[in-house]
């Protein structure tokens, strides 16, 4: 058992991959260990989610020969990566106003804007075929214009509330400005337009109506 004590939700449908992708390798490492110790015995795992919040739920599955062999082939996949040096920066989906991956991490305020597309840029690269298919099993689908709009006004609102609103702080907004606007219709002239604008205030009506309109 693996004890609990936040939210099941990120635990389903283990029956469809009992690894989710490589995101949830304990079950077969701690059923290992067990077998390890008492031989080659029919194994069990679970998380067990302790709160009445999430009603004392067992999220798991009985550990087979295919389970093992996905276990195996995703370990496998993550251990060649960091032995090659490939540490790809994949923020996942859309989620929330963010990215999957920087939901919890205290400098994704920071991170540049446009990584995306970066990753989008990258993903098709032979080093990181084996690392796409094992986290990704489809093309990465782009956010939606709705999704791009709500993105760059949090994104300016989080810059402005860190940075305030100093001279680097309109600089700065122009650059993720730039990059969040990349193959958009009308991309070249927003660039042109919010580079020569030096007010903050201006910039953010700018962007936002831009945005605004594409969506």
């Amino acid at each position: 058992l693996d004890y609990k004590s936040g939210s099941a939700n990120p635990f389903g449908k283990l029956d469809d991959d009992p690894v989710k992708r490589g995101t949830l390798l304990q079950l077969p490492i701690y059923a290992l260990a067990a077998q390890g110790m008492h031989g080659d015995v029919q194994t069990d795992a679970y998380y067990w989610f302790v709160t009445e919040k999430w009603g004392y739920e067992l999220k798991g599955y009985p550990i087979t020969q295919a389970r093992l062999a996905r276990f195996r082939s995703a370990l496998a996949t993550i251990v060649d990566g960091i032995g090659a040096g490939t540490f790809a920066a994949r923020p996942g989906a859309v989620r929330e106003e963010t990215f999957e991956s920087c939901m919890f991490c205290p400098y994704t305020r920071v991170c540049p804007s446009d990584r995306l597309q970066s990753w989008e840029r990258k993903q098709g690269a032979p080093e990181l075929r084996g690392y796409v298919e094992l986290a990704e099993g489809r093309p990465l689908r782009r956010p939606s214009p709705e999704q791009r709009a709500s993105l760059v006004e949090r994104h300016m609102g989080l810059m402005i509330d860190y940075f305030g609103t100093s001279h680097q702080t309109v600089h700065l907004l122009k650059k993720y400005l730039c990059a969040y606007a990349s193959g958009m219709p009308g991309a070249s002239r927003f660039r042109d337009h919010i580079n020569h604008s030096h007010e903050l205030d201006r910039v953010v009506e700018d962007a936002t109506r831009f945005f605004g309109t594409a969506a």
